[in-house]
């Protein structure tokens, strides 16, 4: 990355990209949010609770191929042209979402799966754009605090979103607002994106096929139980974005403005803890101890919304703390220890890592459905739990790189 030279910035020039990457990350994650949670009670007033969690799983069946093209994208046009590639497609895919929706047309709620799916696969390679711009700049000996500070500042913007749509919201029509939202806040992204980014200089990316880089990991322990762990935990990401706001609105009965303002407060461990923890497994305790932690307090913290029926928005939103506690725990933990091992030029590793996500959108959905045909929604979570305590032994058996 070039050094950026620009006299109205007091930020020490040997900083700024670290900088405008964490701005980056926190406006980007900040147009994404305000519908995050909304997403899966829109379409569910339209398509049904156990149809819902499909869509999911077209759409990130088609992200897990656009990960597998990606490396070639990359050689051909480089980070910088296939990043304002995506955010463009996203800019669109949102415009669309909103005017479908204030419009009302007979046709909207296809129109929205449609460019649903473009939105959620264009913002997942933006973000392994974005971990490639970071990881060009960052030392191995600092990578957990950058780390920190990179989630940090997009899991602030994970808290203000909710948020938001909450204050947006007082019907589920009211979604267009949240999207035309989201529209306007990634404008400055495609902006920065131009001003800053534009002189990039690509690493030489290494020619691998998908295959072979998941045979590599496989046959690395480390590399394998860092991958388990983070599909671990887009499993639970997965579950508790598609299910918890149809949970808590249909089965405890808290309405969507209350729903999103509990998941708000749940997030805000991921702001308090990741950015100390990241700093801490750098300079004493390494990763496996937090790891195995995060899943404990995670697992049973689930297993306790299977029985819990009260409609307390203070139980509520404690509990989902709780989880929150443990996931973040998790998070900056397999982001620390893989980026420890990789650098920016490993881009078939760094893939397949973001292909965890799409992953598991493709899995996890199929088996809650499966499960819903015979099961309540709160039985989930306690399916959920159970495969998040059995986490544990992925966490235990790391290799601190302390």
């Amino acid at each position: 990355m070039q050094e950026i030279s620009n006299p109205m910035v007091s930020i020490p020039e040997k900083e700024m990209p670290k900088y405008i990457i964490y701005l980056l990350v926190f406006l980007f994650t900040l147009h994404i949010t305000p519908g995050t949670y909304i997403n899966s009670s829109f379409l569910e007033q339209f398509i049904g609770e156990d149809i819902v969690g499909y869509i999911y799983t077209i759409a990130s069946a088609i992200t897990l191929l656009s990960f597998i093209l990606t490396r070639r994208v990359l050689s051909k046009i480089g980070n910088y042209k296939t990043f304002l590639l995506f955010l463009i497609i996203d800019f669109f895919s949102l415009f669309i979402l909103s005017m479908s929706i204030i419009f009302n047309s007979g046709i909207w709620p296809y129109i929205f799966i449609v460019s649903y799916i473009a939105g959620f696969t264009s913002r997942s390679i933006a973000f392994l754009n974005l971990d490639i711009f970071l990881e060009h700049i960052t030392k191995n000996n600092e990578t957990g605090g950058v780390r920190g500070s990179y989630l940090t500042s997009s899991n602030i913007a994970f808290i203000l979103g909710p948020l938001i749509s909450g204050f947006l919201i007082t019907s589920v029509l009211d979604a267009g607002k949240v999207y035309l939202l989201s529209w306007v806040i990634l404008i400055p992204v495609i902006v920065m994106t131009i001003r800053f980014l534009s002189n990039f200089k690509d690493s030489k990316y290494k020619k691998s096929d998908m295959f072979n880089t998941a045979i590599k990991v496989f046959r690395n322990n480390d590399l394998r139980n860092i991958f388990a762990s983070t599909f671990i935990l887009r499993f639970f990401y997965s579950w508790m974005i598609i299910y918890t706001p149809i949970f808590l609105s249909q089965f405890i009965g808290f309405n969507l403005g209350e729903v999103t303002l509990i998941i708000s407060i749940a997030l805000v461990p991921f702001v308090l803890l990741q950015l100390p923890l990241g700093k801490i497994a750098d300079e004493w305790l390494g990763e496996k101890e937090i790891l195995t932690a995060g899943f404990i307090i995670t697992g049973f913290a689930t297993l306790f919304m299977a029985f819990s029926d009260t409609k307390s928005f203070i139980f509520w939103a404690s509990l989902l703390f709780i989880t929150r506690i443990g996931a973040s725990m998790i998070e900056i933990m397999t982001e620390t220890h893989l980026f420890k091992k990789i650098d920016d030029n490993s881009i078939n590793i760094l893939s397949l890592f973001r292909a965890t996500r799409p992953i598991a959108y493709i899995i996890s959905p199929i088996i809650a459905s499966l499960l819903l045909i015979k099961l309540d929604i709160n039985y989930l979570f306690l399916v959920l739990g159970t495969i998040i305590i059995l986490g544990t032994y992925f966490g235990l058996a790391i290799k601190d790189t302390k």
